[in-house]
C-alpha cells in the first residue's frame, strides 16, 4: 500500500497479531478473533455443497481444464461425464466450472482479464442452464479479475461504475455484484469462486492507491451474496 497518497478523514487501520503453538490453531483462533471483532457467526460447513459433497472439478490440474472430449464441446462431455457417473454409481452433488466458459481479453495484464461473466455459445451452446436443468449439478463458478474493457463499465457503454487502469477494473458499484448474482442464480450457481486474489492489487492503481476500494470490492461482494 506505499503508493497511498491520502487517506479519509479519521482512518483507522488494525493489525491482529495471533501466534499460537501450530499452525492449524493459530488460523482457526486468527479467525475467531475476527469474527468476534466484527460480530459475525461462523457459518456451518453444511451451507457449502463443496465442502459437504463430493463434486466434479474442471480446475487447474484437472483432466477438463481448456480440454474437452475428442470432438466434444464442453457441454457435451460435461453431459458425458454425468452420464458415466451414473453409470459407474459415483454420486456428484456439484460441477466446478473454471475459467474456461467466459469471455476473456487476450489483450489484458497478464493472465487475460474477464470481458463477461457469461458462457460462450462455442462452449455451451445451449447455456449453462441447460447443463444445469440436465445434470441437477449445481455450480461451483470461477471467476478472476476484470479487464477494462469489460462491457459491463459505464466507460464502455455498460451499466456499472468501475476504476480503471491500464489494463484491469476494479467494480465499485454495489448494484454490479447485486446484478451478477441475480444473474448466475438463475443458471444454478450454488458457490461463486474469486480467483486471482493478487491480481486485484498487482499493477492496479484503483487498489494500490486506495485505502477503501479493495474492501469496499470485498464487502459489496459480500453483501450481494448474502441477498
Amino acid at each position: 500500500m506505499g503508493r497511498v497518497r491520502e487517506l479519509p478523514l479519521n482512518f483507522q487501520a488494525e493489525i491482529i497479531l495471533c501466534p499460537d503453538l501450530g499452525i492449524n490453531r493459530a488460523m482457526y483462533n486468527w479467525g475467531n478473533l475476527l469474527l468476534r471483532t466484527y460480530d459475525k457467526d461462523r457459518a456451518p460447513p453444511k451451507l457449502d455443497l463443496s465442502l459437504t459433497h463430493m463434486g466434479f472439478a474442471t480446475d487447474n490440474g484437472a483432466w477438463y481444464y481448456y480440454q474437452t472430449e475428442e470432438g466434444l464441446s464442453y457441454q457435451d462431455t460435461l453431459m458425458a461425464v454425468k452420464e458415466y457417473s451414473e453409470r459407474v454409481g459415483v454420486k456428484y452433488r456439484y460441477l466446478q466450472i473454471d475459467s474456461w466458459w467466459y469471455y476473456q481479453d487476450k489483450e489484458s495484464w497478464g493472465a487475460h482479464g474477464v470481458l463477461n461473466w457469461t458462457a460462450r455459445p462455442d462452449v455451451f451452446p445451449n447455456g449453462l442452464d441447460f447443463v444445469f436443468n440436465a445434470t441437477s449439478w449445481p455450480y461451483v463458478a470461477h471467476n478472476r479479475f476484470w479487464s477494462n474493457k469489460t462491457d459491463y463499465a459505464i466507460q464502455n457503454g455498460g451499466q456499472f461504475r468501475f476504476c480503471m487502469d491500464d489494463k484491469k477494473a476494479t467494480p465499485i458499484d454495489p448494484g454490479f455484484w447485486m446484478y451478477l448474482f441475480a444473474y448466475a442464480k438463475k443458471w444454478g450457481v450454488h458457490v461463486y469462486e474469486q480467483d486471482w486474489l493478487f491480481a486485484q492489487f498487482e499493477e492496479n492503481h484503483c487498489t494500490l492507491d486506495s485505502v477503501t476500494t479493495a474492501r469496499e470490492w470485498l464487502v459489496q461482494m459480500g453483501e450481494a451474496g448474502d441477498v
